[in-house]
Protein backbone atom coordinates (compact mmCIF):
# COMPACT_ATOMS: atom_id res chain seq x y z
CA UNK A 1 0.00 0.00 0.00
CA UNK A 2 1.40 3.40 -0.87
CA UNK A 3 2.16 5.94 1.81
CA UNK A 4 -0.73 8.38 1.04
CA UNK A 5 -3.31 5.58 1.27
CA UNK A 6 -2.09 4.56 4.72
CA UNK A 7 -2.74 8.04 6.04
CA UNK A 8 -6.25 8.12 4.56
CA UNK A 9 -7.38 4.78 5.97
CA UNK A 10 -7.51 5.87 9.66
CA UNK A 11 -9.46 8.98 8.68
CA UNK A 12 -11.90 6.90 6.67
CA UNK A 13 -12.36 4.65 9.68
CA UNK A 14 -13.24 7.58 11.92
CA UNK A 15 -15.51 9.12 9.29
CA UNK A 16 -17.35 5.82 9.09
CA UNK A 17 -17.68 5.83 12.88
CA UNK A 18 -19.13 9.35 12.77
CA UNK A 19 -21.59 8.17 10.11
CA UNK A 20 -22.55 5.24 12.32
CA UNK A 21 -23.05 7.60 15.27
CA UNK A 22 -25.37 9.81 13.23
CA UNK A 23 -27.22 6.77 11.87
CA UNK A 24 -27.67 5.37 15.35
CA UNK A 25 -28.88 8.72 16.62
CA UNK A 26 -31.40 8.84 13.78
CA UNK A 27 -32.71 5.36 14.63
CA UNK A 28 -33.02 6.31 18.32
CA UNK A 29 -34.75 9.58 17.43
CA UNK A 30 -37.28 7.82 15.18
CA UNK A 31 -37.86 5.16 17.84
CA UNK A 32 -38.76 7.77 20.43
CA UNK A 33 -40.93 9.88 18.12
CA UNK A 34 -44.60 10.49 18.72
CA UNK A 35 -47.06 9.68 15.97
CA UNK A 36 -50.82 9.20 15.57
CA UNK A 37 -50.10 5.96 13.69
CA UNK A 38 -47.24 4.08 15.34
CA UNK A 39 -47.44 1.10 13.00
CA UNK A 40 -46.90 3.27 9.94
CA UNK A 41 -43.97 4.93 11.69
CA UNK A 42 -42.54 1.50 12.58
CA UNK A 43 -42.83 0.24 9.01
CA UNK A 44 -41.25 3.40 7.60
CA UNK A 45 -38.34 3.28 10.08
CA UNK A 46 -37.66 -0.45 9.69
CA UNK A 47 -35.45 -0.07 6.56
CA UNK A 48 -33.32 2.58 8.31
CA UNK A 49 -32.89 0.45 11.41
CA UNK A 50 -32.09 -2.64 9.35
CA UNK A 51 -29.54 -0.81 7.20
CA UNK A 52 -27.95 0.70 10.31
CA UNK A 53 -27.60 -2.71 11.94
CA UNK A 54 -26.02 -4.26 8.83
CA UNK A 55 -23.58 -1.37 8.32
CA UNK A 56 -22.62 -1.22 11.98
CA UNK A 57 -22.07 -4.97 12.24
CA UNK A 58 -20.03 -4.94 9.03
CA UNK A 59 -17.89 -2.09 10.33
CA UNK A 60 -17.44 -3.76 13.70
CA UNK A 61 -16.30 -7.06 12.23
CA UNK A 62 -14.04 -5.55 9.55
CA UNK A 63 -12.19 -3.08 11.78
CA UNK A 64 -9.77 -4.54 14.30
CA UNK A 65 -9.10 -1.47 16.43
CA UNK A 66 -10.65 -0.38 19.74
CA UNK A 67 -12.98 1.86 17.72
CA UNK A 68 -15.05 -1.23 16.95
CA UNK A 69 -16.25 -1.36 20.56
CA UNK A 70 -17.61 2.17 20.25
CA UNK A 71 -19.49 1.03 17.13
CA UNK A 72 -20.86 -1.99 18.99
CA UNK A 73 -21.95 0.25 21.88
CA UNK A 74 -23.81 2.53 19.47
CA UNK A 75 -25.38 -0.56 17.91
CA UNK A 76 -26.56 -1.77 21.31
CA UNK A 77 -28.11 1.59 22.20
CA UNK A 78 -29.90 1.99 18.86
CA UNK A 79 -31.03 -1.65 18.75
CA UNK A 80 -32.43 -1.57 22.28
CA UNK A 81 -34.28 1.65 21.51
CA UNK A 82 -35.77 0.16 18.35
CA UNK A 83 -36.66 -3.05 20.23
CA UNK A 84 -38.50 -0.99 22.86
CA UNK A 85 -40.30 0.83 20.05
CA UNK A 86 -41.23 -2.53 18.49
CA UNK A 87 -42.70 -3.73 21.79
CA UNK A 88 -44.67 -0.51 22.14
CA UNK A 89 -46.10 -0.84 18.62
CA UNK A 90 -46.93 -4.53 18.47
CA UNK A 91 -48.30 -5.08 21.97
Amino acid sequence: MSRPLRSIVPWARYLMLVGIAFGGSFVVLISQASSPDYRALWWSSLPYAGAFIVVDLGFGFLVRTPVRWVAFLLLAIASLSFAEFTLRVWR
